[in-house]
């Protein structure tokens, strides 16, 4: 797996202006809110977004299939747990995060990430 370093991680700052995600279990930053294109559902809901930071991809040998789609699994650099996917065969880094895995900074307090239906 290809991860950095904790100390080289990246941080937004968490003051009213900033959204963000955080991973729920180490509270490691992984994205901005403006980062997010949409919440997905189907066989594994999740944040369909890009610009991800502070994670790793697992090796391109170890890809799968989700929803006839390659992806390989994406793993926070900080505690090594699998938070989501990352599609194989698309240009852009898209990944899929899964809304379990993650808390919400809402520019003045953390919670669960919210679902579709806008719970936690």
């Amino acid at each position: 797996m290809s991860f950095v370093d904790s100390p080289d991680n990246v941080r937004y700052e968490m003051k009213d202006q900033n959204s963000f995600y955080l991973r729920r279990h180490c509270r490691n930053h992984i994205v901005t809110k403006n980062n997010l294109i949409r919440y997905v559902t189907g066989t594994v809901p999740g944040y369909l977004c890009e610009n991800v930071v502070n994670v790793g991809i697992d090796p391109v040998r170890t890809w799968r299939y989700l929803d006839d789609v390659a992806v390989l699994n994406v793993r926070c650099n900080d505690c090594h747990r699998h938070i989501g996917e990352r599609f194989y065969t698309t240009a852009e880094r898209r990944y899929l995060l899964h809304p379990d895995e993650l808390l919400s900074w809402d520019g003045s307090r953390l919670h669960p990430a919210p679902t579709q239906n806008g719970t936690a």
